[in-house]
């Protein structure tokens, strides 16, 4: 099994022990990047329409045939070469699939896409597979009307491989502050609000930054620990909100 991918996630894709090749023109967009909402949608918008990535798949493909390729539901461009080619594919849905029907498909990404000739409904449909990593019961009824057969995974916890004994819960009530892993502009802001407001309560607070944010961004009050990351199967048991 090999991985296409950007370049800051070859260590981490390595250190599992697979190969992995980077794209050569990604564009400046990544998951962590900070920078103005403006550039950060315009370098959004380019990588996931991009066809550079679709044609840096095919020279992958041609080194080494694989017997499937999986391609993130958004990479239009990627889904897009591999369709022309005849390539046997699964698409991932990282996310519920109401949302990045919604938000994607038919909202500015998906008009966008469109405009450049893709049709991201269509390359979801025509895939050979489409993979949901959410469980069904927490998703929305898919779009009217919709030719893309969805198959639901549930969630990819690893972490649940193993029995995981009941943690035991504090005496004082815990509250789990999470947003999200990408770079959201305003992201520390808000949670410096959730802080703020939390700092007279009488509860114990976990935080847990993701790696978009700096923990040293933001002023904690002393209920309140700072965490980059926490293995929220193990710690959620234990909170009350």
């Amino acid at each position: 099994m090999s991985f296409l991918g950007q370049e800051q996630q070859r260590a981490a894709f390595e250190r599992a022990g697979f190969d992995f090749a980077s794209y050569r023109k990604p564009g400046p967009w990544t998951a962590t990047g900070k920078r103005g909402a403006a550039s950060n949608a315009i370098g959004f918008l380019r990588l996931i329409t991009g066809r550079s990535l679709g044609r840096d798949l095919l020279a992958e493909v041609k080194k080494a045939p694989p017997d499937l390729v999986v391609i993130d539901c958004l990479l239009f461009g990627a889904l897009n070469s591999a369709a022309q080619a005849g390539l046997r594919r699964a698409v991932l849905v990282h996310s519920l699939y109401d949302a990045v029907d919604r938000k994607m498909a038919s909202g500015a990404p998906g008009a966008v896409a469109r405009m450049t000739g893709l049709r991201p409904r269509r390359l979801w449909a025509e895939a050979d597979l489409v993979i949901v990593a959410t469980l069904e019961e927490l998703d929305r009824p898919s779009h009217r009307g919709s030719t893309v057969k969805l198959n639901y995974t549930g969630p990819v916890l690893t972490e649940l491989a193993r029995d995981i004994a009941s943690p035991a819960v504090p005496p004082t009530p815990t509250i789990l502050v999470s947003l999200s892993t990408t770079y959201v502009a305003g992201q520390a802001q808000v949670l410096q609000k959730v802080l703020d407001a939390v700092r007279d309560l009488p509860v114990r607070v976990l935080v847990t930054t993701g790696p978009a944010v700096e923990p040293d961004e933001l002023q904690a009050p002393a209920n309140t620990a700072l965490h980059r990351y926490l293995p929220h199967a193990e710690v959620m048991p234990t909170v009350s909100c």
